[in-house]
């Protein structure tokens, strides 16, 4: 009788797993990878990175300024701020490409 009842407990439990997992969509595989630069001068950012279009912040003391070229290239600038100092203290930038 116990192992009947541990036999039905792990087949309801097998059951609840499955009908509360989802199910994962496969990611397409888009090629590429998002290009990186970086600002050679350390004054701003250039304006042939186009029209800034969202800032966000992901975290305290970062920002990310977001802009888009005539292109429609995507740049993504990381701005490090705070302890009494503001500036371009980062010159990574992401560069995503549209098409």
């Amino acid at each position: 009788m116990k192992k009947l009842f541990i036999s039905l407990t792990i087949i309801v439990i097998s059951i609840c797993f499955l009908i509360m997992c989802e199910r994962t969509i496969p990611t397409p595989d888009i090629g590429g990878e998002l290009g990186r630069t970086e600002i050679s001068d350390s004054r701003g950012i250039p304006l042939e990175y186009g029209k800034l279009i969202s800032v966000t912040s992901p975290t305290r003391g970062i920002a990310h300024f977001w802009f888009e070229a005539e292109d429609k290239t995507i740049r993504q600038v990381q701005i490090i701020y705070g302890l009494g100092k503001t500036g371009l203290y980062t010159k990574r930038v992401r560069v995503i490409k549209r098409y």
